[in-house]
């Protein structure tokens, strides 16, 4: 299934979580999520001595930067708010960094394509699970006027 066809059947799965930024920040993650496994699908081709990983490389880098720039952005308007859940909401916040982190590391180390894999794998399972459980507390509780 091609990448446009996968993204518009996945990003149907996310939930609405009431802050429209939050929507489309979470519809870009997942967009760029896909945009990773398939620069991984590019490099399965390969052997391992004629990898090129810039693009793989680009990608991680993309989505650690913006998801570190989306998470920082939820926080500030919980805090904003006085949203309830903020501690906890946020320590999930702080474990998905260092997990991710911990994956990038050792992608960066061995440059094996599993750990690129499970890196995708993982924040595909974050993405999901966290705007629909977590993130789905904080839905109506959130002052919007501040975003």
């Amino acid at each position: 299934m091609r990448r446009e066809d996968l993204y518009q059947q996945a990003k149907e799965s996310l939930c609405d979580v009431g802050v429209e930024r939050f929507n489309e920040a979470h519809r870009e993650l997942l967009y760029h999520i896909l945009l990773l496994q398939e620069h991984l699908e590019a490099v399965l081709t390969l052997d391992d001595q004629t990898l090129d990983w810039k693009l793989v490389d680009q990608s991680i880098d993309f989505l650690e930067t913006y998801t570190l720039e989306h998470l920082k952005a939820e926080e500030v308007l919980m805090v904003a708010s006085h949203y309830a859940g903020y501690a906890e909401h946020k320590a999930e916040h702080e474990k998905l960094i260092v997990d991710f982190l911990e994956i990038k590391g050792r992608i960066m180390a061995s440059r094996k394509k599993e750990d690129v894999s499970e890196l995708k794998d993982f924040l595909l399972g974050w993405l999901f699970k966290h705007t629909s459980c977590t993130d789905m507390e904080y839905k109506g509780k959130l002052d919007l006027s501040l975003v």
